[in-house]
């Protein structure tokens, strides 16, 4: 048998996805009537190989763009020290060859991160796949979920998310409470409404954070994936902070469970200097 070399990264991903189109083109086919089959099988034949050109383009692409901040992220959790952390990596890669929770997390991280909106949450992917898979832990509904809010970010958004939640960490440092309603209201400052984070304990007083900065689709996205759910009753007001992107409740441990996803991206470590009690909203 003559070696031959290995295909490089292009070619491989061609073949894939070349593989890919074939595949769908022909159980395409098989749920068509006989008159149209003809003209799905054509369109596929006069139009597969450009669709493999391009896709497979676009997938080399995307791919050689995302996968070294990935693996920086990925890595980070099997050690501080690149070189370690990789042979610790491929060595734990090769004792769970024929480990169907570590092969799935692997396989669903690499998903998110072709998935993924902006490169920005590359690192942080790459931390949620690295823990899993380290620490031999099925890809669950958090992974999942979280990995959806990571992928719909756009630029800028994780440093603003990554801010947030580590506001609403110190915001409950003091009580240490377990649930945490969380909501955005706006204070009188100088003749304008400036709005401010707070975590709300009756209907006149709580823990906030002042001047923050308004992030109005957070709240939406992190209950859509039920990371958080709609608010308690206690706090009433003229607004609906029952619903919708001004209000959640939220469980502490999820808060700690996601900032520990975001560490590698964390510039500093969580402070409560910025949070303060209030008697009145």
């Amino acid at each position: 048998m003559t070696d031959k070399p290995l295909p490089s990264l292009p070619e491989t991903l061609e073949l894939a996805t070349g593989a890919a189109l074939t595949s769908a083109g022909l159980v395409m086919a098989s749920h068509l009537t006989p008159g149209t089959k003809d003209h799905a099988l054509a369109f596929l034949a006069i139009y597969g190989t450009m669709m493999n050109t391009v896709l497979g383009r676009a997938l080399r692409f995307t791919f050689t763009e995302r996968i070294e901040p990935f693996m920086r992220g990925f890595t980070w959790r099997y050690g501080a020290d690149p070189v370690e952390a990789h042979a610790k990596f491929e060595a734990t890669a090769k004792a769970n060859e024929n480990n169907p929770t570590f092969n799935d997390a692997v396989y669903r991280s690499f998903r998110q991160m072709m998935d993924a909106a902006d490169d920005s949450v590359m690192p942080a992917l790459g931390s949620m796949g690295g823990l899993y898979s380290s620490q031999g832990k099925k890809a669950d509904a958090f992974f999942r979920g979280f990995g959806r809010v990571l992928c719909d970010l756009e630029a800028g958004e994780l440093q603003q998310l990554t801010k947030l939640l580590k506001e609403i960490d110190a915001l409950n440092e003091q009580d240490q409470d377990f649930w945490l309603d969380v909501a955005i209201d706006w204070q009188e400052v100088d003749d304008k409404d400036e709005p401010f984070l707070w975590i709300v304990q009756t209907a006149s007083s709580g823990h906030r954070a002042p001047g923050f900065e308004w992030m109005p689709r957070f709240f939406t996205l992190l209950k859509r994936e039920s990371l958080a759910r709609n608010k308690s009753s206690r706090y009433e007001s003229k607004r609906n902070f029952e619903s919708g992107d001004l209000a959640m409740y939220i469980e502490a441990a999820v808060i700690k469970q996601m900032l520990e996803i975001l560490a590698p991206m964390s510039s500093g470590p969580t402070t409560s200097s910025s949070a303060e009690s209030s008697g009145q909203a």
